[in-house]
């Protein structure tokens, strides 16, 4: 790494590229017609190109992925007040039939509008987390940092 790997960004735009490599050399390459590789050769600062990555739109291959998929494609901002807005006419129309019933403890509640479902976040590795500066953990070793703690002191 010629010049890109010591710069601001180069941890944080580290774990975006580990986590979703293949969608940002795609996004990066059809939305700006910037290859990701100018990193390596210090052509592309990291600053810069975590400034591209966090620049993409919703519908970008990187945002879905971080997302969690496919799934959420189409869901921006309007889609979710949409799904709320179905959520809060449900709602009234459910109070309005309770309220007109002669049980309302038997009319049953509306089921919310289907929303797609984050994934649930992985643990970043322990080099990235060391380099942040945390505490972290591992299986081998002993002393600080370790699950096999240090003998005590002899008195």
């Amino acid at each position: 790494m010629d010049g890109g790997g010591s710069g601001p960004g180069s941890i944080k735009l580290h774990e975006l590229i580990e986590k979703h490599g293949g969608e940002i050399y795609a996004d990066l390459l059809a939305r700006y017609g910037v290859d990701i590789h100018g990193i390596f050769d210090g052509s592309l600062p990291p600053k810069h190109a975590l400034a591209l990555v966090e620049a993409l739109p919703l519908d970008s291959a990187t945002v879905l992925a971080m997302r969690g998929g496919p799934d959420f494609y189409g869901w921006d901002r309007h889609a979710y007040l949409i799904a709320d807005l179905i959520d809060a006419v449900l709602h009234l129309h459910h109070v309005t039939v309770a309220a007109n019933s002669k049980n309302p403890k038997k009319v049953p509640e509306p089921d919310p509008y289907p929303r797609p479902k984050q994934k649930a976040a992985r643990e970043p590795d322990i080099l990235l987390r060391k380099l942040r500066g945390e505490n972290v953990k591992t299986n081998t070793g002993v002393g600080p940092g370790s699950l096999i703690p240090l003998p005590p002191p002899k008195r």
